[in-house]
């Protein structure tokens, strides 16, 4: 539990940094990172509400479709969590 708590802790300072930065859109990665711990500690569907705001961050196109399948895939293997969360991938 411990490096989840740090994980914990940087997305924070990642998140003020990005708040006082001048790329608002940055906020993607601090949603990425999120969603990846929120993952790490089994709530799947937290996970996916910051994934989908992360995607949501992304300019449309081939970038976009290719970044929401490789993080939904990649930490399960599977597109379970993208298609129960209505999240749109393209095999």
């Amino acid at each position: 539990m411990k490096s989840v708590d740090e994980a914990l802790s940087i997305a924070d300072e990642l998140k003020e940094l990005i708040d006082k930065g001048m790329n608002k859109r940055a906020i993607r990665i601090y949603y990425d990172l999120m969603g990846r711990i929120e993952f790490e500690r089994n709530r799947f569907s937290e996970a996916a509400e910051f994934f989908k705001k992360a995607v949501s961050q992304l300019q449309v196109g081939f970038h976009k479709t290719k970044w929401a399948k490789l993080n939904c895939l990649a930490p399960t293997g599977k597109a379970a969590l993208c298609l129960t969360e209505n999240i749109q991938i393209k095999k």
